[in-house]
């Protein structure tokens, strides 16, 4: 009776050694689950702001700002933050198209002016000289008065070292 009794005890034994074994794992496959559905609802609105920040369109004046469609937490001020480098960003793109064009318009004068010079100094002869037919200077500077003092649209080339002798 006794043995009977312990293989009883030894069945229940195992028996409620496998329920809990069970519920152990099935508790740490539903922790394991909604930690991965925590992990991605908390890191949504992260991966959707690197997406609008990745977007090319965050340069133009007209984009709307990041930091308006997040909370006052962590990732909006994140936004807040791009926000204003975007915005340093654009004001200095904004100063370079000024400055660019403010320096062909400031370039184009001075060139009119050095063509139109050298052109009366060619009609004009002061000292008896060889008559010139290759005029260098001339296509150069009319193409930089023509594209507006643009130095990189000029297509220009290196010149050849002059030989010393």
């Amino acid at each position: 009776m006794l043995l009977q009794d312990q293989q009883e005890f030894e069945a229940h034994e195992q028996a409620l050694f496998n329920v809990v074994l069970a519920g152990f794992l099935l508790t740490l496959l539903f922790a394991f689950a909604l930690g991965l559905l925590m992990a991605r609802k908390v890191m949504q609105p992260l991966s959707r702001l690197a997406g609008q920040v990745r977007n090319r369109n965050q340069l133009h004046p007209l984009a709307p700002a990041l930091a308006a469609d997040y909370p006052n937490d962590e990732i909006g001020q994140l936004a807040a933050a791009f926000d204003s480098t975007l915005g340093e960003v654009r004001s200095l793109l904004n100063r370079e198209r000024l400055f660019t064009s403010d320096v062909s318009h400031e370039l184009r004068t001075p060139l009119m002016v050095i063509a139109s010079s050298c052109e009366l100094l060619d009609e004009v002869p002061l000292v008896p000289r060889r008559p010139r037919t290759n005029r260098p200077y001339q296509p150069c500077l009319l193409r930089y008065a023509h594209t507006g003092g643009d130095f990189s649209a000029s297509g220009t080339r290196q010149r050849k070292p002059r030989d010393p002798r």
